[in-house]
């Protein structure tokens, strides 16, 4: 019958447990229409069941599929003088699959990690360790990709640079004392180091916000977000804004439906901790059905500084 009269099935909205579907309703819901997964809080999408398609005869490409996430430590203070390089996994639901001997983060320049970052960097299925405070004032990321084998971390990339490529072009005309203009607009601090600042896996892209940036004579607090996507940390393009309401270091920051943050406290400009709370947009590739609109919340109490938050 449906041959006869050009009839089309459409697919269902998908229902999953422990999370939602975000559909693209301009096509609503025929074959070619696509649905990808927001999970709520406390799981992550499993790999590679993320996203579905509408195919012929009103069926879904996956089933998607939400799972409690492994948590990785590592790094932190262990006293004034010593900062720690093993990593611990928390395995909440007792996976013998998920059983990873994980290598101890690397050394640099004989610094172990503190007031660094974490990040799940899914479409690699790599875990990438950012920034922190080092004897050498460059933001550096190291990536250790996630398998049984015992893998060595190696370097990822430089988050404050843009590619490795740009990173390379730098180091060639700072010889010379000279620079890109186009490219110093892009990565402003690309000669800083950076520290205590918060980051999200976004989208599938791991974003990172805020911190204090550093050299040799200044430490200062930012609002710029670095993405990274296409080999490239970026403050551009893919993103409607490159930067947060507030200036914030050592703050406290909730991902929202795949596509946004919410900021609470921390340390801002001139000494000033720091009471309000902001949502903030960082994507717009996950707007289907409930925009995040950008506005600030009511303040907190009292102004924080160095707190968690979930």
């Amino acid at each position: 019958m449906e041959k006869r009269y050009g009839l089309i099935r459409r697919c269902e909205i998908p229902q999953i447990e422990n999370g939602v579907a975000q559909c693209e309703m301009d096509l609503e819901m025929k074959p070619g229409t696509i649905c990808r997964l927001v999970c709520n809080p406390g799981y992550i999408a499993t790999p590679q069941l993320d996203k579905a398609e509408c195919k012929e005869g009103g069926v879904w490409s996956l089933e998607m599929k939400c799972e409690v996430p492994l948590v990785i430590v590592g790094g932190g203070l262990v006293n004034e003088d010593v900062s720690d390089v093993t990593l611990e996994v928390l395995d909440f639901e007792d996976r013998s699959q998920c059983k990873f001997d994980l290598p101890d983060l690397p050394l640099r320049n004989g610094s172990g990690w503190s007031l660094h970052n974490m990040i799940y960097h899914k479409d690699e299925s790599e875990l990438l360790a950012c920034n922190g405070i080092t004897e050498e004032s460059v933001a550096v990321c190291y990536g250790w990709k996630m398998s049984p084998d015992r893998e060595p971390w190696n370097f990822h990339s430089y988050a404050n640079r843009g590619s490795n490529l740009e990173a390379a072009m730098d180091s060639l005309y700072s010889r010379g004392g000279e620079y890109l203009p186009r490219r110093s607009a892009y990565n402003p601090y690309r000669n800083y180091g950076r520290y205590a600042a918060e980051s999200h896996t976004i989208d599938g892209d791991p974003v990172i916000l805020g911190g204090m940036v550093y050299n040799s004579t200044h430490h200062l607090v930012t609002n710029s977000i670095r993405s990274f996507s296409l080999d490239k940390w970026s403050r551009h393009k893919q993103y409607r804004k490159n930067e947060m309401l507030w200036n914030r270091a050592f703050f406290c920051s909730v991902k929202v439906n795949e596509a946004g943050v919410v900021n609470l406290g921390g340390y801002g400009d001139q000494d000033q901790v720091i009471n309000n709370a902001t949502i903030r947009r960082v994507t717009d590739e996950r707007e289907f059905i409930q925009p995040i609109q950008q506005r600030e919340l009511p303040n907190m109490p009292i102004g924080l500084s160095g707190h968690g938050c979930t």
